[in-house]
């Protein structure tokens, strides 16, 4: 288990790097600072991306439980906290950000028609974009962390997947509530909603471990 976190750790830190050649092009590019729209995100997300190309982030969740309480800024960055719906960000012009980016939300929003809804929103809001999801194909469930699980139909989780821990005696009610929350996508099915975008493969062991979908709109 010490190996795997060290391995995820890994390549979490070179996604961070990625991401952050990404924001530094797009910055070069513009010739000024950036203002991000992190969709489903948090601030502590951040701590592991360079942001010196970075002016302000601005973090929309669904609800105020799922704004974090770290700190509002980061050396010179500021962070403003949203309450939005990823699925339809109304009040937010066309191009109004930099980028948009979002780290394992789209397997969260719902079924197809809302992950279209999703990708089309961020590439609507921003003339640039980051999203992350974990992949189907890696044998071990992230949400359950259980082997094989997400590879059966619904029933089947809801019978046989761990208990969280703030969840002792869930009845199959709540138990099918859970496993729903997540809906996870191949890489067929990821590129699929967003066919211009460059895909990345990450990988662990060898195995793909998640995608990352990122573009830049062609100036109107």
């Amino acid at each position: 288990m010490f190996l795997i976190n060290q391995n995820v750790n890994s390549f979490r830190k070179a996604r961070g790097r990625r991401l952050s050649a990404f924001l530094e092009a797009r910055a070069a590019e513009l010739g000024r600072k950036l203002v991000i729209l992190d969709v489903g995100g948090q601030a502590i997300f951040w701590d592991n991306v360079s942001l010196d190309c970075v002016e302000r982030i601005d973090l929309v969740n669904l609800t105020e439980s799922e704004l974090d309480s770290s700190s509002m800024t980061q050396g010179d960055v500021e962070f403003r906290r949203l309450i939005g719906n990823g699925c339809a960000l109304t009040g937010i012009a066309d191009k109004a950000y930099d980028v948009c980016h979002s780290n394992s939300v789209v397997e969260h929003v719902g079924l197809w028609r809302d992950m279209e809804n999703f990708t089309a929103e961020a590439r609507r809001v921003a003339q640039a974009g980051w999203m992350q999801t974990p992949a189907w194909e890696f044998p071990i469930e992230p949400h359950l962390r259980q082997p094989f699980i997400h590879w059966f139909s619904r029933p089947i989780q809801r019978k046989f997947m761990n208990k969280p821990e703030w969840m002792p005696n869930p009845t199959a009610n709540e138990r099918r509530i859970y496993i729903e929350d997540f809906n996870l996508l191949s890489k067929v099915e990821f590129q699929a909603l967003m066919p211009e975008a460059d895909l990345w493969t990450e990988r662990l062991a060898g195995l793909p471990k998640s995608y990352v979908l990122s573009w830049v709109s062609e100036a109107p």
